[in-house]
């Protein structure tokens, strides 16, 4: 028999990573807003300069990759497959991430029940059986290809959008942003401000 306390697993320890997952998701959500507003801000003057009527698309939650999707280089019938397959393939995305998330958290939850308490209870191999482990691991691998194929999506349209500043910046902020993926949202941000550089010193220029 495997007893959770002898991992060191006590209603203390619990508590007090309760406590530093709570501090860790306020954390988060504050980035997070910041992200967000970078990534409209930036992207609504991108689009503006690139001609779109609807650049306040970009604040929007799934329309701002709509807009993101239009930012590529080529012909309009292009720009609209890539603004409807964008935001296609992150909405499939999201549901499979969630129906893998909660097939993980049955797997966790029936551990959990198996036993009366978390001090001084017991885990008998026998409650691994009830999880599908195959089933799982076959969904997370569809995850994983969908998941893939939505990040090559948004980088070629990112890449379009970080064009403005060059092929070689561009370039160089789509690969961060592909290994990273918040910092699309300062990228896009910093590229804006490029723009806006550029539309000063033309008014400057006129004056």
């Amino acid at each position: 028999m495997l007893r959770f306390e002898d991992f060191g697993i006590t209603p203390g320890f619990v508590t007090s990573r309760l406590v530093c997952a709570a501090v860790c998701l306020l954390v988060a959500a504050a980035a997070g807003i910041l992200l967000y507003c970078l990534f409209g801000i930036g992207l609504a003057r991108i689009a503006k300069n690139n001609g779109e009527k609807k650049e306040w698309y970009a604040y929007l939650p799934l329309l701002r990759y709509y807009t993101l999707g239009k930012m590529i280089k080529g012909s309009e019938k292009l720009k609209k497959i890539f603004a409807c397959l964008l935001p296609s393939l992150l909405v499939v995305k999201f549901v499979f991430c969630v129906i893998s998330a909660v097939l993980l958290m049955r797997g966790a939850v029936s551990l959990l029940f198996a036993a009366e308490n978390i001090e001084g209870s017991a885990i008998e191999l026998s409650s691994l059986v009830t999880f599908p482990v195959g089933f799982y691991t076959a969904f997370l691998v569809l995850t994983l290809i969908i998941s893939l194929a939505a990040k090559i999506v948004s980088a070629i349209c990112y890449f379009g959008a970080f064009s403005l500043k060059g092929n070689t910046t561009a370039l160089i902020f789509t690969v961060l942003t592909f290994i990273c993926c918040p910092l699309g949202s300062v990228f896009l941000y910093v590229t804006s401000k490029a723009i806006k550089g550029e539309a000063e010193e033309k008014e400057d220029a006129e004056l």
